[in-house]
């Protein structure tokens, strides 16, 4: 998701602040305060699709949810537990006994049906008649 939750407070803030300003005008307090409320809610959840939609777009989504520059990320873990930033790469010799992961392929068994057609039909017939 791009940005964050920063967002969905100011604009929906800003949105419901000028709902309140238009409805004051026409209508009393406490109706004007309802209804900028609800915009407030429905503009906050909204601001979570709008950032979604905005990370696929422009390619900001990664799986883990960190930032999309490995470099980035491992300065600010490193930076999280104290450490300098200055880490060992890894070889190649770390990683031999690495295999993928193999899920087994899921097949839909047939289904056995006991049920006669006749009796659906006949059961179609009766809700039919309803």
């Amino acid at each position: 998701m791009l940005g964050s939750i920063r967002w969905n407070i100011g604009m929906a803030l800003i949105v419901s602040l000028i709902t309140f300003i238009a409805n004051i005008l026409h209508n009393l307090l406490a109706e004007s305060l309802v209804r900028s409320l609800f915009t407030f809610i429905v503009f906050f959840l909204l601001m979570f699709v709008v950032r979604y939609l905005a990370g696929i777009v422009f390619g900001d989504i990664n799986n883990d949810g960190l930032s999309a520059e490995p470099e980035a990320r491992n300065s600010e873990n490193n930076a999280m537990v104290g450490g300098s930033g200055d880490s060992i790469p890894a070889s190649a010799d770390d990683f031999e006994e690495f295999s993928a992961l193999s899920l087994p392929q899921l097949s839909k068994k047939p289904q056995t049906s006991n049920v006669n057609p006749e009796d659906v039909a006949n059961a179609l017939r009766v809700f039919s008649n309803e």
